[in-house]
């Protein structure tokens, strides 16, 4: 005996479960997830934008290939490109031999950053 839901997988209190076909043919269209909700509603399936983005996702991600295939495949060797030239480092900074950390260090101390204790100014 061969039994043939006539759902489709899923829990079966989704409200968004018969409509998930039309609902990637809609997200794939280009349409938002928000004119979806509205398109949704206007037929009377009241559901959050989330829930529209559940269905994306579960039927998009039932359709990509396994993650196991995925590490399966050769990997293309990286190439990095320099996105403009290599400037050096003004002369000031270069003969510094502290640490980065006692560099901020000595920039906040010559900085009064709590409001209450700057001078202020009487009128």
């Amino acid at each position: 005996m061969e039994l043939h839901p006539t759902r489709p997988p899923g829990r079966a209190t989704r409200k968004a479960l018969a409509y998930a076909a039309e609902i990637q043919r809609l997200h794939g269209a280009g349409h938002s997830l928000e004119a979806i909700r509205l398109a949704l509603g206007s037929v009377g399936v009241v559901v959050g934008r989330s829930t529209v983005y559940r269905e994306v996702v579960r039927v998009r991600g039932a359709s990509s290939p396994p993650v196991a295939a995925l590490l399966a495949r050769p990997m293309s060797p990286v190439t990095s490109t320099a996105v403009g030239p290599v400037r050096a480092l003004p002369s000031g900074l270069s003969s510094d031999t502290r640490s980065g950390q006692a560099i901020a260090e000595a920039f906040m101390k010559s900085r009064i950053t709590n409001p209450l204790l700057q001078e202020r100014n009487p009128p």
